[in-house]
């Protein structure tokens, strides 16, 4: 892949892993659930200890209770699809950057939605190289 489109995939990949951050402990979402009353996620274990102390939302102030806090299976699919991408394509950066994507690299609140909707061609070129193809997936 030529180097711009590289920085694309790279950049969409870490905007979506920091996307699925917990916001209360800051880390990779661990057993991803939210808050049925306003949609709100976190880690299980954050969302429980945090509505045990101030029941309420940690993010919107909302009145929520433990038993608002249910699983949120499309974040765990999504975080297992992100991750599975990231490690498949992690090669193409090593060599641009000494090692694998940085979540850290890009700011969620700056990023290109251009970059986001160029990336799944990107990926899809790459994906028919890969399997010796030589039209893009749809």
């Amino acid at each position: 892949l030529a180097e711009e489109d590289r920085r694309k995939v790279r950049d969409s990949l870490n905007l979506l892993q920091g996307l699925l951050r917990c916001p209360l402990c800051s880390e990779r979402l661990q057993d991803a659930h939210r808050i049925r009353v306003c949609h709100h996620t976190g880690c299980e274990r954050c969302l429980r200890r945090s509505i045990a102390e101030a029941n309420k939302c940690p993010t919107c102030g909302v009145p929520a209770f433990e038993n608002d806090i249910a699983p949120y299976k499309l974040v765990e699919n999504t975080l297992a699809a992100v991750e599975a991408l990231s490690a498949k394509y992690a090669t193409l950066f090593l060599s641009e950057s000494g090692g694998p994507p940085s979540v850290d690299s890009v700011d969620p609140a700056v990023a290109d939605k251009e970059n986001m909707a160029s990336t799944g061609e990107i990926v899809g070129k790459t994906v028919a190289a890969d399997k010796g193809e030589s039209q893009v997936e749809r």
